[in-house]
Formats: C-alpha cells, sequence, structure tokens
C-alpha cells in the first residue's frame, strides 16, 4: 500500500452536468474510503464556448452550432458566446471498506452574449434570433447519489462498480428547442453505471486507469415553442477514459483522454439530429498533504486540483476549454 502512496485516494473529481452546460464525464476517478471515513469535495469549473465542430465535421462559430437551419445562417449576422460558471460539491462515506455513497450536486449560472442579428422577414429565423439573444441563466444542476463497490483489490490491481440515479436539476427558463436550449441541468432524470478499473505498476506511486459509464434517460415532458407540452425522449450516452495519473512528492501531475457518445433525442417521436461524437484531451496538476497520511494522522489532510479539458476531435459539439478548480479533503 505504502508503494502506491495516497494517488489511490488523491482525485475524487465531480461529474458535471450536461444540456447546455458541460457533459459529465464517466472519466472521473472513483476511490473508496474506509468505513466511517468522509470525502467532501469543492469546485468550482469555468469554460467558455465560441466555436463548435457541425455536423459536417468542420469548426465554425458557435451559431451554426446552435442554429439549426443551416441553408439560412447568411441571413444571420453576429456571434454568440456561452461562459459556463459551475460550483460543484460532493459528499462521500465509507459504509464498509469496500462499499460507499456519495451524494454530488452543483449550482451552475450560464452567460450567453450575443450579437446575432437578422433583416429577414421569416418568423423562423427572426424568432431564432431573438431566443438567442444575451442573457443569463441560473440554477441547479443534476443531484447525484452513487453507491460506489469495490468488488476487487491487489497490490497491482483494483475494480469499482457504480450505480446511481440522478434528478434533473432546473428545468430551462425558456421553450425547449433542443441544443440551443439553456439549461442548467440534463433535461430528464437518469440512472447511471459505471466501471472503473486500475493498475498499479512497478513505478512508484503511479496509476493506470480505464474507466467507462452507461446513463439511460426516462422521458421528460417539455414545453415546445408552441406553448404546448410534448415528449422528450433524451438520447442515451456512453463515455469511456484511458489515463495515467503519477505522484511526486507533494505533487501529483496526470493526462487521461475521454471519448464520448451519445445518441439522437426525440420530440413526439421525431429525431432531433443532435447526437453528439466528442473526443477530449486532460491535463492534471495537483498539490498536497495526503502522502504524509501513511506517516501519521493529519488534522487537515488535503489536496488541491487544476484541471484542464480540451476537445480534441468531434461530430457536433462545442468546442471547450474547461478550466476546474477543486480542494479535497477526509475527515
Amino acid at each position: 500500500m505504502r508503494r502506491r502512496g495516497l494517488v489511490a485516494l488523491a482525485a475524487l473529481l465531480l461529474p458535471l452536468p450536461a444540456g447546455a452546460g458541460p457533459l459529465p464525464s464517466a472519466g472521473d476517478h472513483q476511490e473508496l474510503v474506509p468505513r466511517g471515513a468522509w470525502a467532501v469535495q469543492a469546485d468550482l469549473t469555468t469554460d467558455r464556448w465560441s466555436e463548435a465542430i457541425n455536423n459536417r465535421n468542420t469548426v465554425a462559430p458557435l451559431k451554426e452550432w446552435l442554429i439549426p437551419q443551416v441553408a439560412r445562417l447568411g441571413e444571420v449576422s453576429g456571434r454568440i458566446e456561452r461562459e459556463i460558471e459551475i460550483f460543484g460539491l460532493r459528499l462521500q462515506v465509507g459504509l464498509s471498506d469496500t462499499w460507499n455513497l456519495a451524494l454530488e450536486g452543483s449550482r451552475v449560472r450560464i452567460t450567453q452574449t450575443s450579437t446575432l442579428a437578422t433583416t429577414s422577414s421569416d418568423e423562423d429565423i427572426a424568432g431564432q434570433v431573438e431566443r438567442l439573444r444575451s442573457r443569463t441563466v441560473s440554477g441547479a444542476g443534476d443531484t447525484r447519489l452513487t453507491s460506489l463497490h469495490r468488488t476487487h483489490y491487489s497490490d497491482r490491481h483494483s475494480i469499482v462498480l457504480g450505480f446511481g440515479v440522478a434528478l434533473a436539476g432546473s428545468g430551462p427558463e425558456l421553450p425547449y428547442e433542443g441544443r440551443g436550449t439553456l439549461m442548467t441541468g440534463d433535461p430528464a432524470s437518469y440512472a447511471r453505471g459505471q466501471f472503473q478499473y486500475t493498475f498499479y505498476p512497478f513505478i512508484d506511486r503511479g496509476r493506470f486507469e480505464f474507466a467507462a459509464a452507461l446513463d439511460v434517460h426516462q422521458d421528460a415532458e417539455v414545453k415546445g415553442l408552441d406553448g404546448q407540452n410534448h415528449t422528450l425522449e433524451p438520447g442515451q450516452r456512453a463515455d469511456f477514459r484511458i489515463g495515467w495519473e503519477q505522484e511526486l512528492g507533494p505533487v501529483l501531475l496526470g493526462f487521461a483522454f475521454t471519448h464520448l457518445l451519445q445518441g439522437q433525442a426525440s420530440l413526439d417521436g421525431i429525431r432531433q439530429g443532435d447526437g453528439i461524437v466528442e473526443t477530449t484531451g486532460r491535463l492534471v496538476l495537483g498539490f498536497g498533504n495526503l502522502v504524509a497520511l501513511e506517516e501519521k494522522p493529519l488534522a487537515f489532510p488535503y489536496l488541491v486540483q487544476l484541471r484542464y479539458d480540451t476537445t480534441l476531435q468531434g461530430y457536433n459539439t462545442p468546442l471547450r476549454n474547461e478550466l476546474r478548480l477543486s480542494l479535497l479533503t477526509y475527515f
């Protein structure tokens, strides 16, 4: 155990809400704490969207991702950006050495800055531009309860399974219109299953990890542009991560690649053409005193992490440049 140090204990990172904010990542490390112990993590995430990879696999201004009438984009001038800020909190308790419960939630703020304008007399185009004007929305992100189970543990290998349910966050303030809708969380509640395999090689205080997750959504009732309620069937979501972390004294270094697949949503049975494919790269820099826990109890064990995620390739997805600052402690 000493050879691995607390690398295996040091990377509890909070998944983020979907909708108009960052998509949740199945690749966030899940490590169990001993029976009776608590892990608490708070984090602040920022991201700014100004470009996207459209459904023609080319990088384009964000308006081409938000406005589905591609053939009429020439009638819309100006730019649009979205800035996302998320404060997240996660509580995890050890019910036993192999079974933990984790509760996580967030508060999300999305600021949309738009200079879009149109001279078109078409009501659909004019209405789209009006709905994409500058505005700010804020509200609760998804709330998720996860049961974590360590099914295998040795000096070289560890397997953790997770099963959870998530309640949708604050609903959209405006009528639902697909990916352009400003939302602080998923439009519908969902169940999650996740798998994590960790390999501890002969490199001191290092680890390799593979993780996967699947989210299965419930149908939801949303209000459309016509003022009527409609049945939304969100696309199911899966993502995978492969990565490495290395502890060098008080410093933690890491990198990872995450691949996300999300199916198209259906509104009253009509496909919305909003399926997503995205590959992101991640760099992690951390600093803390968790290694000292191997020698003696600490009054305030902590790990501070700075994480950067960026879109490497994709289809039908905004280009992300996400920064997250987090503080993790145990008691």
